[in-house]
């Protein structure tokens, strides 16, 4: 993974990211849900490997990520979780079960007021 200061990774469209390298998908944009979104057809069918899409939460943030994901299913009129998709694909990908326990206590605090 890139360990750069600066971030090579650009959003450049709502819901778009590019590589500024052109390494990583050829420099094609790269669509939010290739990411964030594990259950989805983009994802699923997308070339970035598991250590692309880590590099690219990494450097970009799991949090912004997330509400450009948010942002994206409010618009596309998609009825999903947005933090429930990042938090589950993001332990998906690195096995860090903090993200994933943080958002289960976070609803178990809701339903139970």
């Amino acid at each position: 993974m890139t360990k750069n200061n600066k971030c090579r990774y650009e959003i450049v469209e709502k819901y778009k990211i590019i590589d500024t390298l052109k390494e990583v998908n050829e420099g094609r944009p790269i669509y939010i849900r290739e990411i964030l979104d594990s259950g989805c057809a983009e994802y699923n069918f997308s070339s970035l490997s598991r250590e692309q899409r880590v590099d690219i939460i990494e450097q970009l943030g799991l949090d912004n990520l997330t509400k450009m994901l948010a942002k994206c299913f409010k618009e596309n009129h998609k009825e999903y979780d947005a933090t429930n998709e990042a938090a589950k694909t993001y332990f998906y990908l690195t096995g860090d079960r903090k993200i994933w326990d943080d958002y289960i206590s976070k609803v178990k605090k809701q339903l139970s007021l």
